[in-house]
């Protein structure tokens, strides 16, 4: 759960931080690679990941928690220097949290399988 804590923290950093510093964090990668949207889908595959391989967590209720934070963060955009919140980033965000999940779902499932072979 530590890590989902620190996850929310890192987009909650990106994902508000002014215009200015955030080209500046940006400009070493050429436009076309749109690192700002792969930052996006990988930060969310994370925080969906981290979600439920707690156990703590189910799926449907991971993504609902990923859906909701990525609303949020792009609502709360507005309210940041220069930068303005996209439905296109909330779905970006969406569908990270729904491949990071789906990855914790197999493996959770593959760790259940080995117990049950070493049991």
């Amino acid at each position: 759960m530590v890590f989902a804590f620190v996850m929310l923290m890192c987009i909650l950093v990106a994902t508000l931080m002014p215009v200015g510093p955030k080209n500046d964090l940006l400009s070493p990668f050429p436009a076309y690679l749109h690192i700002d949207k792969v930052g996006h889908f990988l930060g969310f595959a994370l925080l969906g990941g981290a979600l439920h391989l707690t156990g703590r967590v189910r799926a449907r209720f991971a993504l609902a928690g990923v859906l909701l934070v990525g609303t949020l963060t792009e609502a709360l955009q507005f309210l940041a220097d220069g930068r303005a919140g996209r439905v296109r980033d909330v779905l970006i965000d969406t569908t990270g949290g729904a491949l990071g999940i789906a990855v914790a779902v197999v493996l959770l499932g593959l760790r259940a399988t080995g117990k049950k072979r070493a049991g």
